[in-house]
């Protein structure tokens, strides 16, 4: 356990965090004011901050972290949209061009850059909080 002075230790040998700016955070994320467990962390956060656990050490979520989850749900939902509403076409095209329809396959290509373009303008990628 680490004493410092915004921890006061009960004669029952409870630790607790005078300071509300700092919590003991169990293995699951949860704050608390008292040490439950020996394992718990204590960190420098709010009450509602929210946490990100790397490598078994809890730290506050950043802009970095907002930004990746935001990325990786864009790129999730184009990768849906896509699959949904493109690939048919790019099916159709391959067919139409095995069977020598070749303009056929062009107006099909066509309408699938036109659908991703539409897709693409419909999820945005989040601005990186380095280039904002």
């Amino acid at each position: 356990m680490i004493i410092t002075p915004d921890i006061h230790v009960t004669a029952a040998g409870e630790s607790f965090s005078i300071n509300r700016n700092k919590f003991y955070i169990d293995h699951f994320g949860t704050k608390f004011i008292s040490q439950q467990n020996e394992t718990d962390q204590l960190i420098d956060c709010n009450f509602n901050d929210e946490l990100v656990c790397e490598e078994g050490i809890w730290r506050v979520k950043n802009e970095l972290d907002v930004y990746q989850e935001q990325h990786a749900k864009v790129k999730k939902a184009r990768q849906a949209e896509y699959t949904a509403r493109v690939r048919p076409y790019l099916e159709e095209a391959e067919i139409k061009k095995h069977m020598g329809d070749q303009a056929e396959y062009n107006r099909l290509m066509d309408l699938a850059v036109k659908e991703r373009e539409k897709i693409q303008s419909e999820h945005p990628w989040p601005i990186s909080p380095e280039v904002a």
